[in-house]
């Protein structure tokens, strides 16, 4: 019987012992989440492997131009927007021209969501220095989506 006893209490010790470890462990905890340069990094980290969603951004030409081909609108667009942001910030920017709607003056462009106020506000820019204008209509996440819009 005095066997199980010291068993017992070198059991319970050994209990109480772990558990204020694991309170102690517990009180730090929120100490190093509000850590600056913890939760810097832990940030940092959750930016660079995030994927980076693309947006469509649907745009009217007004007026339309004389040369109304899709090379043409391209051509205008890209060169624009490159004066504006330079190579390094359309590559960024992850723009791609989609799609061209003659008949209506239609287009559609790509863009990264983390870009989305910087393309716009670009645009803005290159709608004062253009003789033509785009006019934002819609932005949406998926290509099908963006195709309804510019088909009405």
């Amino acid at each position: 019987m005095a066997w199980e006893t010291i068993i017992a209490i070198v059991a319970l010790l050994i209990s109480i012992i772990s558990l204020t470890y694991v309170i102690k462990l517990y009180k730090k905890l929120p100490y190093t989440l509000d850590n600056k340069r913890e939760t810097n990094t832990i940030n940092y980290l959750r930016d660079v492997r995030e994927k980076p969603r693309k947006r469509y951004i649907v745009l009217q030409l007004v007026p339309i131009p004389r040369e109304n081909t899709k090379e043409f609108v391209r051509k205008t667009v890209e060169t624009g927007l490159r004066r504006i942001l330079g190579d390094t910030g359309l590559v960024k920017m992850g723009f791609a021209f989609i799609e061209y709607e003659p008949m209506s003056g239609r287009l559609i462009l790509q863009v990264y969501h983390k870009y989305l106020e910087h393309f716009l506000g670009s645009l803005g820019i290159l709608n004062s220095r253009s003789e033509y204008s785009f006019v934002p209509l819609s932005v949406s996440g998926t290509l099908q989506k963006a195709r309804r819009v510019a088909k009405r």
